[in-house]
């Protein structure tokens, strides 16, 4: 039986999406959740051949511990507030398109969950967010053990340092641009020098360049590394053809903005 949250307060991050605890299922989109209380949320999910499962818990009053396991790949991951700090660890998997394109669909299966509450579950907005990001892993990526800090966080209409940068590292913790301001400046490598350029961005751009999370409507959350990773993508083709590693050092750069960001948009 779904039952109501007990008071948690865990900052803004948790004043974002979050999935309600009075939505149905979504039966005929392959989505099945077996629990959902203040404590859990379980479930599976079946996409043409692939089958995804999941749980996530509160495990203390502010630290998360999830599960997913898509096809042959698993995926553990926690998130610690107070201790600040989150990790994931993919086993060493290999993203597969079928992997890939079933997360995907998953994370738009549980949006109409619930999204926008500031009664924000953890355990429910750590899973949404955690499927996002893995299901934005370039095919062909190795998911190692990874530790996410919250990093420091800018507000910047522009892109310091222009657009001549070369073979430079380019994590840029998390740094917002404004959504509805176009072009902005993406740099990206893959198989050629750290490049940058005038891109359209933000969510009146192309599949809303920029945003974290698949295509429009994701998390809302607009940064610079989600932009990086969104246009390498495009460019490379590096998120869709099969064993094509182009665009996993962005997509790893861009770890915090999922897991630490908030919407600004």
């Amino acid at each position: 039986m779904k039952t109501r949250r007990a008071s948690l307060w865990l900052g803004p991050v948790f004043a974002v999406l979050t999935l309600g605890a009075t939505a149905a299922p979504e039966r005929d989109r392959g989505l099945i959740i077996e629990t959902q209380t203040a404590e859990e949320i379980a479930g599976s999910f079946v996409h043409g051949s692939s089958l995804v499962s999941f749980v996530s818990r509160r495990a203390g009053p502010d630290r998360v511990v999830l599960r997913v396991d898509a096809n042959a790949l698993t995926f553990d991951a926690s998130v610690d507030v107070s201790g600040k700090v989150a990790r994931m660890d993919g086993h060493n998997g290999i993203m597969l398109a079928e992997d890939r394109a079933a997360l995907a669909a998953l994370f738009e299966s549980l949006r109409p969950l619930g999204a926008g509450s500031v009664d924000a579950r953890a355990h429910e907005v750590f899973l949404y967010r955690w499927i996002a990001y893995w299901a934005e892993a370039p095919v062909g990526t190795t998911l190692a053990a990874r530790e996410v800090r919250p990093p420091r966080v800018s507000f910047e209409s522009s892109r310091p340092g222009g657009v001549n940068a070369c073979q430079v590292a380019d994590d840029n913790g998390i740094r917002y641009f404004n959504c509805n301001r176009s072009p902005q400046v993406e740099c990206h490598d893959a198989g050629h020098c750290f490049t940058c350029a005038s891109r359209a961005a933000g969510r009146n751009s192309n599949d809303c360049a920029g945003e974290c999370g698949p295509g429009c409507n994701g998390l809302n959350i607009y940064t610079w590394d989600c932009l990086d990773h969104d246009y390498c993508c495009r460019i490379h083709g590096g998120c869709w053809n099969p064993w094509d590693g182009e665009c996993g050092d962005e997509w790893w750069d861009a770890d915090d903005d999922f897991i630490w960001g908030w919407p600004n948009c």
